[in-house]
């Protein structure tokens, strides 16, 4: 699989983070994962803060006599400063220059990468290499601006159930290199589908599904949902939902 550019030739590198929790002015990076054609990255840091109950729920990390687990098996970890230097250099190997892909990286992945880098005074080589961010929902938006689910607002009343199966896109094991909310399968030249998922919340058990979208080629797919939960406050400011009611009507507001 060859490394997918722009039309302006810079390498793409899907690239996502595992975090503590969901503020990103606090929250700690539990794991960095990186994917470039057939060239993958993935460190494990341990935190120095308390793993979030939602966000231990949905990585399946947690802490216990001072090592870092995943699914209850323990993990090698390295420093922060170890993984962010071994991310650069990663991404120093790649042909440059080289754009940083996420799903909702402007609201979350960003600031999260960038206050890192900054406490670990490597702002100014991460500058050097040139690297700039490329937010997919933002992409998607602008890619396919005619579609009407991906307006400003949008308003879908009473319930909404569906099933749908979908070709995952980014899929590492668990323990792998991962870019959690795409999975990758390539079988029989299958096309491959780019989805995600907006939810309520990070508990699975509990958490309400808000947004699926999804695209391969030039087909596209988006729908939203009324939650019949509320939706947690530290999960409005990431994918920028909230519940409005106008004119005694529910609708939901990106």
């Amino acid at each position: 699989m060859q490394s997918i550019k722009t039309s302006g030739g810079k390498t793409v590198v899907f690239f996502d983070l595992e975090t503590t929790g969901l503020e990103t002015w606090r929250c700690e990076i539990i794991q960095l994962a990186a994917i470039s054609g057939e060239r993958t990255f993935n460190v494990y840091m341990m935190p120095e803060i308390a793993i979030d109950r939602g966000a231990a729920e949905v990585t399946g990390f947690s802490v216990r006599d001072g090592a870092l687990l995943l699914q209850g098996t323990a993990v090698p970890t390295v420093t922060l400063t170890e993984a962010l230097t071994s991310f650069l250099d990663f991404l120093q190997s790649l042909e440059q220059p080289v754009l940083l892909a996420a799903h909702g990286a402007r609201r979350f992945d960003k600031p999260v990468l960038d206050r890192a880098l900054l406490r670990c005074s490597l702002t100014r080589q991460f500058q050097q290499l040139g690297s700039r961010y490329l937010d997919t929902f933002l992409l998607s938006k602008a890619l396919y601006p005619r579609i009407d689910s991906y307006s400003q607002l949008a308003a879908i009343s009473g319930n909404c159930t569906f099933n749908m199966y979908m070709m995952p896109q980014v899929a590492m094991e668990r323990g792998d290199t991962a870019v959690p909310g795409f999975r990758v399968h390539n079988a029989n030249s299958s096309r491959t589908v780019f989805f995600d998922l907006e939810t309520t919340g990070l508990d699975t058990k509990r958490c309400d599904i808000i947004q699926l979208a999804a695209i391969s080629g030039n087909c596209t797919f988006n729908m939203y949902m009324m939650p019949q939960v509320a939706i947690e406050r530290g999960d409005t400011a990431v994918p920028g939902f909230r519940v409005h009611n106008a004119n005694s009507s529910r609708t939901v507001e990106l």
